[in-house]
């Protein structure tokens, strides 16, 4: 989820997650992990909505707490606008990654289907010294 938080491939970490017209890609440009089995337009739109109608909210109260600021309702309304705008494509980046991780759409078929790639660690790719020869 923190890869699709960033807009990296959940599977490879470093592939764009989206396009450049903002939608989540076909596939990863870097490991070819195919992203179009998600389904993460609607909810994503729906969370990404409920947390920029609450900033515009708790904004337009604290406006009108602080300052008597009389189109405070306009300030909320644009706050909240910048917010969704902000919000939509990290959270569709996460519930991409959250459906990867879990095999959700169609992501247990590709992950069937995809050959076995052993995992290292970073510990066994550190180079170690070599021991010195013996004279035989």
């Amino acid at each position: 989820m923190l890869r699709g938080l960033g807009g990296r491939c959940p599977a490879c970490g470093v592939g764009a997650l989206h396009d450049g017209k903002g939608r989540i890609a076909r596939a990863c440009a870097a490991c070819g992990e195919e992203l179009y089995h998600h389904r993460a337009g609607y909810p994503a739109l729906l969370i990404a909505g409920l947390l920029a109608a609450h900033a515009g909210g708790i904004s337009e109260l604290a406006l009108h707490e602080v300052i008597d600021f009389p189109p405070r309702a306009i300030a909320g309304m644009l706050l909240a606008a910048l917010v969704f705008a902000a919000l939509v494509r990290p959270i569709k980046g996460m519930m991409v990654g959250l459906q990867w991780a879990w095999r959700l759409f169609g992501f247990q078929y590709a992950a069937m289907c995809r050959p076995h790639r052993p995992v290292t660690s970073r510990a066994d790719t550190v180079d170690t010294p070599e021991e010195p020869r013996r004279a035989a």
